[in-house]
């Protein structure tokens, strides 16, 4: 496995030029990609998502002209994806299939994704409780589709069954370094983000509902999401 073991880093960052997530120039400026976000660094992404620091002229709106290519509904399926595996710890997979007839955001439950057996890992399908954060950025890419938004996501039909982000699992992760590089000085994985939803969650929850979230079928596994790196210890004593 990649970042375990003698050269795990090198090898890690061997992957991410082989699969086009870094250019090989960047592996000097960037020799690791991290794990797990420090509470600062998601601090950071949660004010992206929530439009704080969302200026028209940013350094992200350059670095994603190529890849938007002037479409306005690709300029939010970024934000989507982010929030959706940052929020609700998805799966790159998962996050790339889950469609908008998916979601239970208005119907008098608590709002919820559902994660379907079909798209989830080993058929392990699951429902997972949404942030405001993740509804507010699905409702902007809602309304940046097109449509109004009357209280309720009342898409009918085919409409329903489009996915949210549809893209490849290569485009997310070239996302993930973009923004990780401009935002955070660091490129990040898509699967960081998981590790970061399984800890954050775990500081006002329990194992088992990490677990329930996480679709993992023993709590072992959730276990290795839930541990807390150096970094994340040295930014906690330092806010003592």
């Amino acid at each position: 496995m990649p970042g375990v073991g003698p050269g795990g880093n090198d090898a890690l960052g061997a992957t991410a030029v082989d699969r086009g997530w870094l250019g090989s120039g960047a592996l000097g400026a960037c020799p690791m990609l991290t794990e797990v976000l420090t509470v600062k660094k998601t601090e950071v992404l949660q004010a992206w998502l929530s439009d704080r620091i969302d200026d028209p002229q940013s350094r992200l709106t350059g670095a994603f002209e190529w890849e938007w290519r002037g479409n306005p509904y690709r300029s939010v399926v970024g934000r989507v994806a982010v929030a959706l595996m940052l929020d609700c710890g998805l799966r790159v997979g998962e996050v790339r299939c889950v469609r908008w007839a998916d979601l239970a955001l208005t119907n008098g439950e608590p709002p919820y994704v559902a994660v379907p057996s079909s798209i989830a890992k080993r058929g392990r399908g699951r429902r997972v409780p949404t942030t405001g954060t993740v509804r507010r950025v699905l409702a902007a890419a809602y309304h940046t589709w097109g449509s109004k938004l009357p209280g309720c996501l009342d898409f009918t039909g085919e409409e329903r069954l489009r996915p949210l982000v549809g893209e490849s699992t290569r485009s997310i992760q070239r996302w993930c370094v973009t923004i990780g590089r401009e935002l955070l000085g660091e490129p990040f994985r898509p699967h960081t983000l998981r590790h970061t939803y399984a800890t954050r969650l775990l500081r006002v929850s329990n194992l088992r509902a990490v677990q329930e979230c996480l679709g993992h079928r023993r709590v072992s596994t959730t276990e290795r999401y839930t541990h807390v790196n150096s970094a994340e210890l040295a930014d906690a004593v330092g806010r003592l």
